[in-house]
């Protein structure tokens, strides 16, 4: 009961929102851990394993959505974000709405399958769509066609479904359609962006929304295969990374907070001073359509907690990068300290 009144003092202030009993934080289990290096070497590539392949974290690494017992930081995150300004965080292109319905219903489907000990679709009046968020203790309602009619008890208020479902989950959404081989990102609800903008990205090729990557170009001409991969063989798993020593979530360019993520005073001299920021990125095909959903979920790892092997590893992964990609992970200046203290192992 102490985290239901919690909760419900929480959306005070939200009327006609429907409260419904919420399952409490220690219920939710532990994130996922991911070391994406591979072969001691900072590679840029498209990396793609099926979705299920394992990487040690069980049933977690088979799904779409991850549900942690940091959901509620990341959600309270992802509020903090939209509120600075709704179009810094959900953009779509002229051809995104269109697609709006087909990704609404994507969602529910998949929230229902894979996380149904979270979520509930079931009828409310007038035979309309509902779904019970037992993380949030609230319930959404959706319109015959999937359309988004109330619920959520957030400001700004929901643009629409996928902005309101977009608030349940702890990953970024995004939609690209092949357009005949191309590419073209349509549709994207980015609140943990990790120094770039979706109004900078939106309605832009494959190759355009990639092409600041440096040792992108490789991947570049195989993009188009890549891409009809995703449609006729997806879901995929792909994994990034990058040193940080914070654990912002969100670094959007335009935010109050922002500054290279590798900015501090004087020089890094331990290793818990340092975090790998790694994305666990999910590819799968929308049903019906010649578009794909991407996925995006942020996680930390601190470098003091990593084996000896792993320190290594990244120590010659940093050390395998050109200068051109270690200026683009804004490693450039601090790139020689961060190994040295790798290679002392020094923790405080």
């Amino acid at each position: 009961m102490e985290w239901a009144d919690q909760y419900r003092d929480r959306v005070e202030g939200f009327p006609g929102t429907v409260l419904i009993t919420a399952m409490p934080p220690s219920g939710l289990p532990q994130p996922a851990r991911y070391f994406p290096i591979r072969n001691n070497r900072y590679e840029v590539s498209a990396g793609f394993s099926p979705l299920g392949t394992d990487f040690g974290n069980g049933v977690q690494d088979g799904l779409h959505f991850q549900f942690d017992n940091r959901f509620h930081p990341y959600r309270d995150s992802k509020l903090t974000a939209r509120q600075e300004r709704l179009d810094k965080c959900y953009i779509t292109s002229s051809d995104g709405p269109g697609l709006r319905p087909m990704v609404v219903t994507w969602l529910l489907r998949t929230l229902e399958h894979e996380a149904g000990q979270y979520f509930r679709i079931g009828k409310g009046e007038g035979g309309r769509p509902v779904l019970d968020c037992l993380l949030t203790g609230t319930r959404l309602v959706f319109g015959p066609d999937k359309g988004y009619t109330g619920g959520c008890p957030v400001r700004p208020a929901p643009r629409d479904g996928i902005d309101a479902l977009a608030c349940q989950v702890q990953e970024d959404i995004a939609v690209m359609t092949l357009d005949k081989g191309k590419g073209k990102l349509v549709l994207l609800h980015l609140c943990f962006p990790n120094h770039w903008s979706a109004e900078a990205k939106i309605g832009k090729s494959f190759n355009t929304v990639h092409a600041p990557v440096a040792g992108f170009e490789n991947t570049a001409r195989s993009a188009p295969r890549l891409m009809q991969s995703i449609i006729e063989h997806g879901p995929f798993v792909r994994h990034a990374w990058g040193l940080a020593t914070d654990a912002e979530l969100n670094w959007h360019p335009d935010s109050p907070q922002w500054r290279n993520p590798m900015e501090r005073p004087g020089e890094v001299t331990r290793l818990d001073e340092i975090n790998m920021r790694v994305e666990r990125q999910v590819l799968t095909p929308l049903p019906g359509t010649d578009a794909f959903v991407f996925l995006i979920r942020t996680y930390f790892l601190n470098v003091a907690e990593l084996s000896a092997p792993e320190r290594i590893s990244l120590r010659l992964a940093l050390k395998s990068m050109t200068p051109e990609q270690a200026a683009y992970k804004g490693l450039d200046r601090v790139r020689e300290s961060v190994m040295e203290v790798l290679e002392k192992g020094c923790v405080s």
